[in-house]
């Protein structure tokens, strides 16, 4: 992921292949799906698994063009977490959201925070909000 958020998708093309797409431009295609002007098209509704199974497929694809050895993303079934942690939806818990993978579960209802990840290997790692700086307009989809 270091490659990801470091080399522009226009200079990874060139090096990795056409499923390449830099971090920043990754971020900006779920920016995309949820700001959409038809509305949120990648979180509310029935078609919520099917995009973000496009959209991780899409990441997957990435790391595969980086290096081949990875053969995949590791599937993760939060349903586990959930009946591990009492039978709720409240991820604050699991082991996925932990510091030894993707950090802080959520900073949602902490706007002191910045809404940012604060531990993990994530942590404070920063994202482009402006579309217009990235060199890749963001209007490819996944493959």
């Amino acid at each position: 992921m270091n490659i990801m958020k470091n080399v522009s998708t226009e200079e990874g093309r060139n090096i990795y292949g056409s499923h390449y797409f830099s971090y920043d431009d990754l971020v900006c295609q779920h920016a995309r799906g949820n700001f959409h002007s038809d509305g949120d098209m990648g979180h509310i509704g029935p078609h919520f698994n099917i995009w973000h199974r496009a959209f991780v497929l899409s990441f997957e694809n990435i790391l595969i063009s980086i290096d081949d050895t990875i053969e995949s993303v590791p599937y993760w079934d939060f349903r586990r977490d959930i009946v591990e942690q009492n039978d709720v939806a409240n991820m604050e818990n699991s082991i996925i959201f932990s510091d030894k993978y993707f950090g802080d579960y959520s900073t949602i209802n902490d706007p002191n925070n910045d809404y940012a990840v604060k531990y993990g290997k994530f942590a404070y790692w920063p994202i482009n909000d402006n579309p217009s700086e990235l060199t890749f307009e963001c209007t490819d989809f996944y493959q």
